[in-house]
């Protein structure tokens, strides 16, 4: 008992460190609130986080993305080495399918990595290769003829554990080096060969690897085929394994607002000149000789009956471009 009442007085002294305890612990948080606050933005936002780099390169290195705070390459996420994708694309608290905690912790582990091109930290890409220990940011990386596979598990490889897939040393490119790119018509000139691409379907022909790229970009998935041959799976099997990616979209033209709205547009003018009715060549009779009938096979030409030398139970026109003399 004695001991109980022991333990159970609070004396002064024990009010008084209790106070403190208390004080201190919730002057704590508004101390860490006011440091968060007086915390400077940084001075370029725009820079991935990944792979140090502001630049806007979409075709090496993917488009921006931003979320809380975090701003990053879309390349740089998919070929992380560290990096998976647990959530759906759409979903809403990820980005693009990674989650931010994911994103954070592939920072992190990014911070003890030292790109063997800049020396910089920060190098979340590793070659694929097991005992190759070369790590390197994106951005330097296709800068010294690194290559990376956009499908499966998005592999990575450096210059030397890379080997080109369909263009050897001894190809025709090497004896006859004024073969031209079959897409810009330009030379390759001094063209590094992991910058060139040659595809299975047309024999000796090749393509500038960015070219190739920004094709497939504003192709998308289900147009993106051989421009000489239009032969499209195997040609996408070799794209993909030159280090292409093909995003799973529509075309850019398809994409576009109204890109097709002419297409449900109808004449509604006599096309025949001088027209020879009275209120006009907008005019639209009921039934008549001034009544204005489309060109049953194009659809893009219009005229009146009498104008268009048509007797007045006519019932139907063929422009002159359509008619098969």
């Amino acid at each position: 008992m004695p001991r109980f009442r022991n333990a159970l007085v609070i004396t002064y002294s024990a009010r008084r460190r209790r106070r403190k305890v208390c004080k201190s612990v919730n002057e704590k948080p508004q101390e860490r609130e006011i440091e968060l606050a007086t915390v400077e933005p940084a001075s370029n936002p725009t820079v991935c986080q990944f792979c140090l780099s502001s630049e806007e390169n979409e075709v090496d290195l993917g488009p921006f993305h931003e979320k809380n705070g975090v701003t990053v390459h879309y390349y740089c996420m998919l070929l992380s080495s560290g990096l998976i994708q647990t959530t759906r694309p759409s979903d809403r608290t990820s980005l693009l399918g990674f989650t931010l905690p994911d994103i954070s912790r592939e920072l992190r582990r990014g911070n003890r990595l030292t790109c063997c091109f800049c020396h910089k930290k920060g190098a979340t890409i590793g070659c694929n290769i097991h005992n190759c220990r070369k790590a390197f940011h994106l951005s330097c990386g296709r800068q010294n003829g690194t290559m990376h596979l956009f499908f499966d598990t998005y592999k990575s490889f450096c210059a030397e554990h890379w080997s080109h897939p369909g263009l050897e040393m001894g190809s025709p490119l090497r004896k006859r080096p004024r073969d031209i790119c079959s897409i810009c018509q330009t030379s390759f000139g001094n063209c590094k060969l992991n910058d060139i691409i040659s595809t299975p379907c047309c024999k000796r022909t090749y393509f500038h690897h960015r070219c190739i790229q920004k094709y497939a970009l504003s192709a998308g998935m289900h147009y993106f085929k051989c421009p000489l041959c239009n032969a499209s799976k195997d040609f996408q099997k070799a794209m993909l394994l030159n280090g292409i990616f093909i995003p799973d979209r529509d075309a850019s033209w398809e994409r576009e607002p109204n890109a097709f709205q002419e297409l449900l547009d109808r004449p509604d003018t006599c096309s025949i000149s001088p027209c020879i009715c009275a209120q006009g060549e907008k005019y639209n009779a009921k039934s008549g000789n001034f009544r204005l009938l489309i060109c049953e096979s194009c659809g893009s030409y219009c005229a009146h009956k009498a104008c268009a030398g048509l007797p007045c139970k006519a019932g139907r026109l063929i422009c002159p471009d359509c008619t098969i003399t």
